[in-house]
């Protein structure tokens, strides 16, 4: 999606890898720089901010049962 809205941003594969993904994959190196970047393209709405009729949430409970 970031290649779409801003193509280049992250670089090649390699260089992002070498940037961003530590060696155990699980903690970004330097994760400030990356926010920084992913602020230039992301964009964050509230359902009270846009005029979107979307249908309430709502959530169901159910009780789990033990068969044994």
């Amino acid at each position: 999606m970031l290649t779409l809205l801003k193509p280049g941003l992250l670089q090649t594969e390699a260089a992002f890898k070498r940037e961003y993904v530590s060696r155990n994959g699980r903690v970004p190196k330097n994760p400030e720089k990356l926010r920084q970047l992913m602020r230039e393209v992301m964009i964050r709405n509230t359902r009270a901010l846009v005029d979107v009729k979307l249908p309430q949430r709502f959530a169901q409970y159910y009780q789990r049962y033990s068969l044994c």
